[in-house]
């Protein structure tokens, strides 16, 4: 596994040298028939109009339309792979999570459009069940909290911003095939009204996914498989519907309406190593409504507020064998959660180098489990908000900073019992000259306890106070330096008070504490026909107490992604990923991986465009959880036809 980092190292290098840069991300594609969704994106840091250039105080990271497109995503989950410092794995539940700078998926708020949308129960979110189809941006906040983010953000954020039309009449179909009998099929529908001043607009988008299960690698052949060919129990169906409504004043502000909805059923494919359980997902919905204003009438004055509900439900069956039938059936659980949540930006421009934010949210999270089918339903529910009082100023043309205080809070239903804690931030960046900036940020972070932890039947402890954090981030960009971007990141955190459990059945307790070291390195540029993105990320996480490897973190990773467009429509793709092995848990470790994933796409007039996926080419047998193989070969050939 040397040889492949040293390899990998080595092409980063060699194309340093070779390659040249584009300018920074633009919000859209000139030419594109969608646009940002403003209603969707959070208050980040006041003032981007107040910092100089395109840099930021904190390590951010976005994925813009381009490269989506360019990359023919279809799942959420594999666009976020390019992000330096993340780790993205699928296991356990066959949910895809995310692992950033070595916290835990329940520590990394996920929003869309704003909205978090992490589950109430545990505190994380599946991304593969999130709607790829009309994505604009993914921002990913790493080094400061956004104001935007709410009150458990303790390593960071991830905010999915959605499209709208840009266009007075939008049409796009995305069709595709490919192993396993899997089909995907998109429609997306918009259109712009114009009258005057105002406009309006509507978009829908429906995604219906279906698959009879992923092909495993003819390279081994573990128990859990059945004999097709393909990983056993690991079928899925579901159904992904949005629905966007809109007015824009361009002198008032704006007004939107959001409604989703989302169902599945998917097996669970048994684990082959540790305990081998046998689930599957019998029913899985969600839907949500989401409204929000923006006014900015007033020159000074930039104020946006967002109401929104979001409604959970899933059954899970665990069975005796793989059988999966009801006569073999061990329980039967069920949850039933909402979330009902209201924020507030208010942007304040003293003066043209000063700046002022308040943002406050409010978010009640109810649940309802059975753990059978005959047990009695049990009811929690959990209230928590933030304020945050933000301030940032330009103190020089080359010297900017800022600073906030965030006030959190939880409450588990009786106002009289509240926990609180105060969360300092501070930011500062300086550009050395027009190229070169360097970045600084220190913070205290936090997240309250889950659902789960509070009052699992088995392990909850209703006495349970918050993780907190203390985070350092010093970077250095670089842009335009022979016409390439570079930015590194060396990065710092020490955890205490973490919530932990010594195993299945023993009460949880803020006991764990961590510290992580690391750096960041990325380079992005292009010639006139060959773009590329590249990244590496050298992550040391360790116990407190006995300094330890954490499970779960990989030490090394690595991300390449080449396009290469020759012309006649014609794009050619190739990313690659490298991940070192990481410790598990009871002594068991998972070996390191390197994958290789192709694309080829041909624009055939002005509105058709065919492509071809080939995932895993070289049919690589890996795990990114201990016990759960990863798909082998994958090819999928689709069409999209945009009007």
């Amino acid at each position: 596994m040397k040889v492949v980092f040293l390899s990998g190292l080595l092409t980063f290098a060699l194309i340093t040298g070779l390659t040249a840069t584009e300018p920074p991300d633009t919000l859209f594609l000139r030419g594109d028939s969608l646009k940002v969704y403003y209603l969707g994106k959070i208050v980040v840091y006041p003032g981007a109009d107040i910092n100089p250039g395109y840099l930021s105080v904190t390590s951010a990271f976005c994925i813009n339309r381009k490269t989506l497109k360019n990359s023919n995503y279809e799942d959420l989950s594999d666009a976020l792979k390019m992000v330096p410092g993340m780790d993205i794995t699928t296991g356990y539940k066959s949910q895809a999570s995310l692992k950033l700078r070595g916290f835990q998926p329940k520590h990394t708020v996920v929003l869309v459009d704003g909205r978090p949308v992490n589950e109430p129960y545990y505190g994380y979110i599946d991304l593969s069940s999130l709607l790829i189809d009309d994505i604009s941006t993914i921002n990913v906040y790493k080094g400061l909290t956004p104001p935007g983010a709410g009150a458990n953000a303790m390593a960071g954020a991830v905010n999915i911003v959605s499209s709208a039309p840009a266009s007075q009449n939008y049409m796009r179909a995305d069709i595709s095939y490919s192993s396993g009998e899997t089909s995907h099929l998109g429609l997306t529908s918009g259109r712009r009204f114009l009258k005057r001043n105002d406009e309006y607009y509507y978009l829908i988008s429906v995604a219906k996914n279906k698959s009879d299960g992923y092909p495993i690698s003819k390279k081994t052949h573990p128990s859990g498989y059945d004999d097709t060919g393909l990983r056993d129990n690991s079928d899925y169906d579901n159904l992904n519907l949005n629905y966007k409504l809109g007015y824009l004043n361009h002198s008032l502000g704006e007004l939107g309406l959001s409604l989703g909805y989302y169902r599945s059923e998917k097996g669970i494919p048994p684990a082959e190593k540790g305990r081998i359980d046998y689930r599957r997902f019998d029913d899985w919905r969600r839907w949500f409504i989401d409204a929000s204003a923006r006014l900015k009438k007033y020159s000074k004055w930039d104020i946006m507020a967002k109401v929104y509900y979001d409604d959970y439900y899933n059954t899970l069956a665990d069975y005796m064998d793989d059988g999966y039938s009801d006569e073999r059936l061990n329980w039967y659980s069920t949850h039933d959660n909402w979330a009902l949540g209201f924020n507030l930006d208010i942007n304040y421009k003293v003066s043209k180098n000063k700046q002022i934010s308040f943002t406050t949210q409010v978010r009640s999270e109810s649940i309802s489990r059975q753990a059978d089918r005959d047990e009695p339903w049990l009811y929690s529910r959990l209230v928590s908000g933030s304020t945050i009082l933000g301030y940032a100023q330009t103190i020089s043309e080359w010297f900017s900073v800022y600073l906030s205080l965030n006030t959190s809070y939880l409450t588990h239903g009786q106002f009289d019992d509240i926990q609180s804690v105060l969360n300092p931030q501070l930011g500062f960046q300086t550009s050395l000259n027009d190229n070169v900036a360097l970045r600084f940020s220190i913070l205290r972070s936090s997240r309250f306890p889950t659902v789960h932890e509070l009052y699992s039947q088995s392990s909850g402890n209703s006495e349970l106070k918050s993780e907190n954090a203390t985070k350092v981030d010093f970077g250095l960009d670089i842009t335009q330096f022979f016409k390439q971007d570079f930015k590194t990141t060396l990065f710092y955190s020490k955890s205490k008070d973490l919530i932990y459990r010594k195993g299945k059945g023993f009460k949880y307790q803020n006991r764990a504490s961590s510290y992580t070291r690391g750096i960041e390195l990325s380079l992005n540029g292009n010639l006139t026909r060959i773009s590329y993105n590249s990244s590496y990320t050298f992550t040391d996480s360790k116990d407190g107490e006995t300094d330890n490897r954490l499970e779960e973190i990989p030490r090394h990773r690595f991300f390449m992604m080449l396009n290469y467009n020759p012309g006649l429509g014609i794009n050619l793709g190739l990313s690659f990923l490298s991940v070192s092995e990481r410790p598990w848990y009871d002594n068991y470790t998972v070996p390191s991986y390197a994958t290789f994933n192709g694309q080829f796409s041909k624009q055939l007039g002005n509105h058709l465009l065919f492509y071809v996926n080939v995932d895993n080419i070289f049919d690589t047998f890996y795990y990114e959880e201990y016990g759960f193989s990863m798909p082998g070969r994958q090819i999928s050939t689709g069409i999209k036809l945009t009007l």
